[in-house]
């Protein structure tokens, strides 16, 4: 098989130095971006997405970027590797379960995956240690469920 020596580029999909996969999307959070956070499709604005609700059963990527303003294109991660926004105070260790919590836009994590009534909220899995606190965002590999 041959080696893949330069990634393929279009204006829709972009690979990170990281080792995520993003597309570029408006951002319609009501704010600037915030690097780490969850977000979902956006509900009634075309090619826009908005934070993932709580516990939201619909998360499609993790926001690369500070600071984009809202109603600009910004790029989110799909796939991949992505650093997460955690909720304040969770602290996650590698193959720990990553999910969308009961705070907009942040994720949860657990040793084990929830109820299968509660999986659609998956993001990924975490591939870091990191200890809890405020505003921490912690390495995944993004895959959705």
């Amino acid at each position: 098989m041959p080696i893949l020596r330069e990634a393929r580029r279009n204006k829709y999909l972009v690979q990170t130095p990281e080792g995520g996969l993003g597309i570029y999307i408006i951002n319609k959070t009501g704010a600037n971006s915030v690097k780490g956070s969850i977000v979902e499709s956006h509900d009634s604005i075309d090619d826009s997405v908005k934070l993932s609700a709580v516990n939201s059963v619909n998360p499609i990527g993790v926001v690369y970027s500070d600071g984009i303003p809202d109603g600009s294109k910004m790029l989110v991660i799909i796939a991949g590797i992505a650093d997460v926004l955690l909720k304040n105070t969770i602290s996650v260790e590698p193959n720990d379960w990553c999910g969308c919590s009961d705070v907009a836009g942040r994720a949860y994590a657990q040793i084990s995956p929830p109820a299968a009534a509660e999986h659609d909220r998956e993001v990924g899995h975490f591939v870091e240690n990191k200890t809890g606190g405020t505003n921490v965002l912690a390495k995944a590999i993004i895959h959705f469920r």
